[in-house]
């Protein structure tokens, strides 16, 4: 019995130096495991130097994962993740880029401190998109009352290019309030807001052309008045010379919502024998262009004409090198000249200044040869239209027995009878010479 004693005495001694021994090991385990952790910390981790956190961030190349780095690391995101102030706005961009500059290599899926990560990116996104929402709808409020200023300022808009020019419309002319009462009359008769820019400038050409005459014998004798040489005798008295011309499309433009400037200089065809003259050039569109609608507005036989029919486009939207043929702009005077490159409107000039000869005739027809002229002539004849135009270019050897022989044959197809004559007019327009037929039929 005593000898059972001894042994499990002994028994017992060697297990509790056993467990002691034991002890002893796992110590230096643990603390070699800490300072591998802090050295592969330090190696791996890069701190941004705005960062006022004190640790490192945990080690994410680490093969062993303890709670107290899983907690370094949480505390370390969620302070890169934190705006700097109540006004700061967080830019994902910047939120991923300190995020990774925490670590050189990410850390797995399965890590808990990325999934924290991960939501408050979320959190911040959403915070984020909800900030871009709000400064959408305050930027939108702000375009449609600034919209709303520009057009009440008559602002230069146009429908058919989508072309919208806040520059404030500017006169470079001193009219008197009479002049200005007389514009605005004169703009609300003949615009409307529905017309484009182009069509605007084109009204008001036709409008100056059509209304007021060029004071031919004020010229020639000496004896002008001084109103005819300002807007006023052209919109008030409607005679004018060639500034009084410029100075009313100008204001007339300017109260229509086009932008429009005086242009002076001299002009002629005969280079040693220039004259001083005024004209325009005038914004459509956000594009410049010629335009002089004292030319626009020819004298037939010496005779001003005032029913349209002497309406051309000789001198209508026209650039730099169409206008300086023989217009020779005075830059010292001309402030406020711009440069005109657009042809935009090429060839306009001819094709209404055509259809402008034609247009008392409800029947007419542009053709391109003799040959195409006598057929149509013959085919409004023999349908009964007994008063028509047509137009031909000069080049194309027209003669008057030509159209004779094609009224002939036409009242021959058509039986017309008790035709008592006929009658033509022609009239040089551009490089067109425009006809006007008239068959007269015998009194019954």
């Amino acid at each position: 019995m005593k000898k059972t004693y001894i042994y499990l005495l002994a028994l017992v001694l060697c297990l509790m130096v056993a467990c002691s021994g034991k002890k002893d090991n796992d110590t230096p385990i643990k603390k070699t495991t800490e300072e591998n952790i802090e050295q592969s910390a330090g190696e791996t981790t890069t701190v941004p130097e705005s960062d006022t956190s004190s640790d490192d961030g945990g080690d994410e190349e680490s093969t062993e994962n303890t709670e107290d780095t899983e907690n370094k690391e949480d505390e370390n995101n969620t302070t890169s993740l934190k705006p700097t102030g109540p006004d700061t706005t967080v830019d994902m961009n910047e939120i991923t880029t300190t995020v990774k500059g925490t670590t050189t290599t990410a850390p797995d899926a399965d890590d808990e401190p990325e999934k924290q990560t991960t939501t408050e990116k979320q959190t911040t996104t959403e915070k984020q998109t909800t900030t871009e929402k709000q400064t959408t709808t305050k930027k939108q409020t702000t375009t449609e009352k600034q919209t709303t200023t520009a057009a009440e300022e008559k602002t230069t808009t146009t429908k058919n290019s989508g072309v919208v020019d806040n520059t404030p419309l500017e006169l470079d002319i001193n009219p008197s309030d009479k002049a200005i009462k007389k514009a605005e009359s004169i703009v609300d008769s003949i615009i409307t807001g529905s017309m484009t820019q182009y069509t605007k400038v084109k009204t008001i050409h036709d409008w100056i052309v059509t209304n007021v005459d060029y004071d031919i014998e004020g010229v020639e004798n000496g004896s002008c008045a001084p109103s005819v040489f300002r807007v006023e005798g052209a919109l008030c008295n409607k005679l004018a010379v060639c500034q009084g011309y410029a100075e009313a499309f100008e204001l007339l433009c300017y109260k229509a919502g086009v932008q429009a400037y005086m242009v002076y200089g001299e002009a002629g065809d005969d280079p040693n024998n220039l004259q001083s003259h005024a004209w325009n050039v005038v914004k459509i569109d956000g594009e410049w262009y010629q335009i002089d609608c004292t030319w626009d507005d020819p004298l037939i036989n010496r005779q001003v004409i005032t029913d349209g029919s002497n309406i051309t486009y000789t001198y209508f939207l026209l650039t730099d090198d169409e206008m300086y043929v023989n217009h020779y702009a005075d830059y010292e005077w001309s402030t406020k000249i711009q440069t005109c490159t657009s042809t935009l409107y090429k060839g306009y000039a001819e094709k209404l200044s055509v259809e402008a000869a034609m247009s008392d005739c409800e029947n007419s027809k542009v053709v391109s040869s003799a040959s195409e002229l006598k057929k149509a002539t013959k085919n409004y004849v023999s349908s009964g239209i007994l008063y028509f135009a047509v137009a031909a270019p000069q080049s194309a050897g027209v003669t008057s027995d030509m159209i004779g022989e094609a009224i002939s044959e036409g009242i021959i197809a058509g039986g017309i009878k008790n035709v008592k004559g006929y009658s033509y007019s022609y009239r040089d327009v551009c490089s067109y010479t425009v006809y006007i037929i008239t068959v007269t039929l015998k009194e019954s």
